[in-house]
């Protein structure tokens, strides 16, 4: 069950990279995602 988890959280930062990413190829900052500005 960890793997999974694991797996399931890596495929999630591989996609919000590649959002940034075209964001930034757009000319426009993409939002900040930190958890830390959720709290």
């Amino acid at each position: 069950m960890g793997a999974l988890l694991s797996h399931v959280m890596i495929h999630e930062i591989r996609h919000t990279a590649q959002l940034c990413v075209l964001l930034r190829s757009q000319g426009v900052a993409p939002p900040s995602l930190d958890l830390l500005f959720y709290l």
